[in-house]
């Protein structure tokens, strides 16, 4: 079977598992639980109260999140600086690590249900700034600035995901909802390495553009426009350095949170999901400068269409 048919059944696995998972009436100040009806989304986005301005610069601590945890041997715990993913905060910068697992080929790669993460899975990784989500007038600004080690093995990036999505032991309880920029290092298949702009359903990609033209090695600005597009669909618009690069159409999720990561991902043939172990003595290294989630009006013509 080609890689696009397989793609294919597994999106439309995800899309049907979403649908029956979490159906439920949404509260006003609560997580958006609605899959298969985005029309009842829309409506909740008419009354919607976007927080303040969320601005993180890492002039301080972290305390603006409300997650920052590494994920060690199944568990997503607080950071101690002894697991091999590890959260620094240096020159008013986050960085994000992944380093070498000692214990890494005695651990098992399963992961099994109920828990964080597979054993042998090392992942740093902050979750916060949430509540935000596009009205029919306002649209969602994401903003950040990367740079990542060279010959960075695992995956990392930014996603805007639905909120709630990991509960309070980093356990994921919805199916994964987001889009963002994401990087694969180069042990992942061709199809999917490197940076991209994705949209994501239920752990399946459902629209993808890659920018194999992009250093990643070097900062660069990031930015994520998000808004409705129709009583059916968001569009999501992607810049790097102010410039365009791509617009992706996806089906309509609730309000939502950032999660930033570094982790020890790789992607094979087929998309089967398996974890490698960094050289003993390398730092695999993502540095965020700032992020910034903020509301302002509409400002294309590409926004919300009554159609």
């Amino acid at each position: 079977m080609e890689l696009k048919e397989q793609l294919k059944r597994i999106s439309e696995k995800a899309a049907n598992y979403c649908g029956q998972a979490l159906l439920g009436l949404a509260r006003e100040g609560s997580r958006v639980i609605y899959y298969r009806n985005p029309k009842k989304i829309f409506e909740l986005c008419q009354n919607h109260q976007n927080p303040d301005f969320f601005k993180e610069d890492f002039s301080g601590g972290l305390e603006k999140w409300r997650h920052v945890w590494v994920d060690f041997n199944e568990e997503a715990i607080l950071p101690t600086g002894q697991e091999p993913a590890r959260v620094l905060v240096e020159d008013s910068s986050l960085k994000l690590q992944v380093t070498h697992d000692q214990n890494f080929e005695a651990k098992r790669k399963k992961w099994r249900r109920k828990k964080a993460a597979a054993e042998r899975y090392n992942n740093a990784f902050l979750i916060g700034a949430q509540g935000f989500m596009p009205t029919k007038d306002q649209e969602v600004v994401i903003e950040t600035n990367m740079k990542i080690t060279p010959d960075f093995h695992g995956s990392t990036g930014i996603w805007m995901e639905e909120e709630d999505t990991f509960n309070d032991k980093g356990v994921m309880e919805k199916p994964f909802r987001s889009f963002g920029f994401s990087f694969l290092g180069s042990q992942s298949d061709p199809y999917i390495r490197g940076l991209a702009i994705e949209t994501c359903l239920g752990l399946s990609l459902q629209e993808k553009i890659s920018l194999p033209e992009v250093d990643l090695t070097k900062p660069h600005d990031y930015k994520m426009v998000w808004k409705w597009k129709n009583e059916k669909e968001q569009i999501v618009d992607f810049y790097i350095d102010n410039g365009l690069i791509g617009s992706l159409t996806m089906a309509p999720i609730g309000q939502g949170e950032i999660q930033v990561w570094a982790d020890n991902y790789w992607i094979k043939k087929g998309m089967a999901i398996d974890y490698l172990n960094p050289p003993e003595g390398v730092v695999d290294e993502n540095r965020y400068s700032y992020i910034k989630v903020y509301q302002q009006k509409i400002s294309t013509n590409a926004g919300y269409q009554n159609k």
